[in-house]
């Protein structure tokens, strides 16, 4: 399962699911080779604008790496080990999570977000596999978190003027209207 795109009214925002050969939408992959233990080429991810990311996984690790080019041209390497990775490559970011899941986030030329449009914060480790890609909307005072764990996207928070809770899997993630995600253990 992929978790879906979102648009940020001053930013774009994409996610790829890079796991499961095949699973990626609109035919995005390209290779899939399997080795038993060790490294694993999963996939050639096409993130737009002439952006590639070729993704490699190490399950017993829990380790992912990305080589992202552009055009065919490597620009950066990524590697996650146990913590996300980012790059920034002008005006673009690059986040790879230790699952092998990437994202692209393209921030406008102005700073500052448009009316009714949702600008990225980014992505935080909430721990245990755990990330939550944080998105604002200034205009309206509301705040969104994609919550996931490793590359599989489980659910979506919304603040607006007080905090949010869910529950996923037996835990608690709370979202806070400044942005901030928490995880608690269900009792």
């Amino acid at each position: 399962m992929n978790p879906a795109p979102a648009d940020a009214g001053s930013g774009r925002v994409e996610a790829r699911q890079v796991l499961d050969i095949g699973d990626a939408p609109g035919g995005q992959t390209e290779t899939g080779h399997h080795a038993v233990g060790g490294w694993q080429a999963k996939d050639l991810v096409h993130l737009g604008d002439g952006w590639t990311a070729s993704i490699d996984f190490n399950a017993s690790a829990r380790t992912a790496r990305a080589d992202i080019a552009r055009h065919g041209a490597v620009k950066a390497n990524l590697k996650a080990n146990g913590h996300i990775a980012t790059v920034k490559l002008g005006t673009t970011t690059f986040t790879l999570t230790p699952g092998g899941m990437v994202y692209k986030t393209t921030a406008a030329a102005s700073t500052s977000p448009l009316p009714g449009g949702w600008q990225s914060k980014g992505v935080t480790s909430l721990g245990g596999g755990w990330t939550a890609k944080v998105s604002v909307n200034a205009s309206s005072q509301t705040v969104r978190a994609e919550i996931a764990r490793g590359p599989v996207f489980k659910g979506t928070l919304e603040a607006h003027g007080k905090s949010a809770s869910t529950t996923i899997d037996g835990r608690t993630f709370v979202l806070s209207t400044t942005g901030t995600v928490s995880k608690a253990s269900a009792s």
